[in-house]
């Protein structure tokens, strides 16, 4: 119980300073990301939603808070949400990779490959050097044993990004 009552300290005490550091620095990405992870830790998941929204409130065109809330909304299985975050980061960010990344996870965990197939293949067309959609792509095609469809991917990924190595091994 001692280390139970350490580590919640710990975590108070993070938490404060995060919080302060937030109010000082309001534009740090990197801040918003820790507090929202540390409720989300401590299962104050309104806590969590309410941070984003604000910040949201305050910089509607900021594709990561977007995203970000649309992972809070993922891990908390509110699914309509996730997807409406994630697409709203896209809109607002096209060339960023991870949104893309996060809706395609959000849809391969509803079993919903052929939309996950397309949002990746959207994500390569915007940026051909994107090497979580590529190995994503091609390890869906594994997984669902279409060896073919997944060799063509990871050479085509090789082919685009000569140092992903893991694209030419699964090649």
């Amino acid at each position: 119980t001692a280390n139970v009552y350490l580590k919640r300290n710990e975590d108070d005490k993070a938490l404060l300073e995060l919080k302060a550091g937030y109010e000082k620095f309001p534009d740090a990405a990197m801040l918003i990301s820790q507090l929202s992870q540390l409720y989300m830790k401590k299962k104050n998941v309104p806590a969590a939603i309410a941070l984003c929204e604000k910040r949201l409130e305050n910089n509607p065109e900021e594709a990561f808070s977007w995203n970000l809330l649309g992972g809070i909304y993922f891990v908390t299985k509110a699914y309509d949400k996730a997807e409406t975050h994630f697409e709203k980061a896209i809109e607002i960010s096209p060339e960023w990779q991870k949104p893309y990344e996060n809706l395609a996870q959000l849809y391969l965990f509803q079993g919903k490959k052929e939309s996950a197939v397309a949002k990746l293949e959207s994500a390569i067309k915007q940026n051909e050097k994107n090497k979580e959609a590529w190995m994503l792509l091609g390890m869906i095609h594994k997984r669902d044993k279409d060896y073919q469809a997944a060799a063509t991917v990871f050479k085509q990924a090789f082919d685009a990004i000569p140092s992903l190595w893991s694209a030419a091994n699964d090649y």
